[in-house]
């Protein structure tokens, strides 16, 4: 837990370097960066799946397939995403090792490239807290649910069609994500976003909205199971059912459902004053309110709400500078430190938590063992 705060906090201090300058080409945020990346790449047994995708590199490499054999690929995966299992493929030459060298750099890049592009330099200390200090991101994502995060990072990279409404490149880069991860499949509708008019909100849309939303969030974890029991047939997700929200570093009701709910809330309010690359974002971003409280349901379900809430990282600082813009001081003031403390909070207990504690609290690197 020791070298996961010291190098989170380190790539935070940073980015610091870069307030009140120009976009410069090197800079905080690209030293942030090497660091986070430099932590992702060392590490060894970190979370609970890490065992699990190292055996399953060397089970996969061992066969000797031609790479458009995808059938027989996809029978060596219990749900059948061959994408997965021909990436492990061709990284046999540098070993598991690089595999995951390679996926945090992908992972990472994504995020950079958003931070560079649409962050003013004077947050980007906010979005790279936001990025290494929510668990649900850097820790449990990026490092932990390494296939689901290759999925999501693609989809970071499918906004750029999702912008300039070009549907079916979008589409179709969802459709290659789902060889990865299946859940790629559930995104496919919200590549229309672009579609439903985003320059224009009257505040009769903004409330039939907010109001749909609020009570998607209280109706779903009681009716939820009954409504979507279909999909929990298969063996590998009945594994997720009546999991909870273990995993997930927050409950469905309390004073989490501020953050959880409020703040997409907030940034949503001031959606008329964001540009069109801005509005875009903050509308996908609160699509994941929608999946949130699922994971009363199925974590698994829940989970789907990692490919909108990491644009967190951008609308929220925006929606920041935005407030200073209105002077509103005070609302800045106590909506940062109030999310500072919330993901501080969660940050720490994922590492003390049971479910993580063995395979997290303590830091191993690859340095540790011999290449594999």
């Amino acid at each position: 837990m020791y070298a996961s705060i010291i190098f989170c906090v380190l790539a935070v201090l940073l980015c610091l370097l870069d307030r009140n300058k120009p976009s410069r080409r090197f800079g905080g945020l690209e030293m942030a960066f090497i660091t986070l990346m430099f932590f992702l790449s060392i590490r060894y047994g970190f979370g609970n799946d890490y065992e699990g995708y190292l055996n399953g590199f060397k089970e996969y490499t061992s066969y000797s397939f031609g790479l458009t054999e995808f059938e027989n690929w996809a029978s060596l995966q219990d749900r059948g995403e061959y994408g997965f299992v021909i990436l492990n493929k061709l990284f046999q030459p540098v070993g598991f090792f690089g595999f995951i060298i390679f996926l945090s750099f992908f992972s990472l890049y994504a995020l950079y490239r958003l931070i560079k592009t649409y962050v003013p330099t004077n947050w980007y200390w906010f979005a790279v807290f936001i990025l290494a200090f929510n668990p649900s991101f850097l820790i449990i994502g990026i490092a932990g649910a390494i296939r689901q995060w290759i999925a999501v990072t693609i989809f970071i990279f499918t906004f750029e069609f999702i912008k300039k409404k070009k549907i079916l490149f979008a589409i179709l880069a969802m459709i290659i994500a789902s060889t990865i991860h299946k859940t790629a499949l559930a995104i496919i509708p919200f590549c229309l976003i672009p579609l439903l008019g985003v320059n224009k909100f009257s505040k009769l849309k903004s409330i039939i909205i907010i109001l749909f939303i609020v009570l998607w969030f209280i109706i779903i974890p009681r009716i939820g199971y009954a409504l979507f029991l279909p999909l929990f047939q298969s063996e590998s997700m009945e594994y997720y059912t009546g999991y909870m929200a273990q995993d997930t570093g927050f409950s469905i009701f309390g004073i989490s459902s501020l953050f959880v709910i409020g703040i997409p809330f907030l940034c949503f309010s001031l959606i008329k004053r964001m540009s069109y690359d801005m509005r875009l974002m903050c509308l996908i971003m609160l699509c994941s309110v929608f999946f949130i409280p699922m994971v009363s349901v199925n974590v698994m379900i829940g989970r789907l709400a990692w490919y909108f809430s990491i644009f967190s990282i951008i609308v929220y600082p925006n929606t920041m500078e935005l407030l200073l813009y209105k002077k509103q001081r005070a609302t800045v003031w106590i909506t940062v430190s109030g999310l500072i403390v919330y993901y501080v909070y969660l940050f720490i207990r994922h590492f003390l938590d049971p479910i993580w504690y063995d395979t997290s609290y303590h830091f191993h690197t690859i340095f540790e063992q011999p290449w594999q």
